[in-house]
């Protein structure tokens, strides 16, 4: 009995020393689905569940379907359409995930102004599939006089 006590201890030590490396994710559900919040100033903030991406699933290279998100894409201080399918990569060494062009349409009070946010990086959560960080996207249409020409906001993307 005092051996198997020693082999228990001893693999106890094994196993903290190797541990699960902290750079690798959980690999989750995988059932294709993912959510997000995005947030841009402090009156504008976007919220969807249930989107879905092709390829994947993470950490494979993988693109958010924009018709999967738009429907479900529930917005506070203005409307927001995704223009385009988001390209995602990703590293579990870094622990990032980057969003390789990231298009949308705001919409308020009838004046419409486009941005794009390329590279965007943001950050694992512990080792799940939750990312976090922060954007800026940069105006591509709309009026100059009214829509700035660059907005900053954050964002957090969980994949499953």
């Amino acid at each position: 009995m005092r051996h198997f006590g020693k082999l228990l201890a001893l693999t106890a030590i094994a196993l903290a020393f190797a541990g699960t490396p902290a750079a690798q994710a959980d690999p989750g559900i995988n059932n294709g689905s993912v959510d997000g919040r995005i947030s841009v100033g402090t009156d504008v903030e976007c919220n969807w569940v249930g989107g879905s991406y092709t390829g994947g699933p993470p950490p494979a290279a993988l693109t958010i379907l924009k018709d999967s998100v738009n429907p479900i894409l529930q917005c506070t201080g203005a409307s927001v359409v995704v223009n385009k399918d988001i390209a995602t990569t990703f590293d579990d060494g870094a622990g990032t995930a980057t969003f390789a062009e990231v298009d949308v349409t705001g919409n308020r009070i009838g004046i419409a102004c486009s941005y794009r946010a390329t590279n965007v990086v943001l950050n694992r959560i512990g080792t799940t599939r939750e990312y976090q960080g922060n954007f800026t996207g940069t105006r591509y249409a709309g009026s100059i006089f009214v829509c700035p020409s660059q907005h900053t906001g954050t964002a957090w993307v969980k994949f499953y």
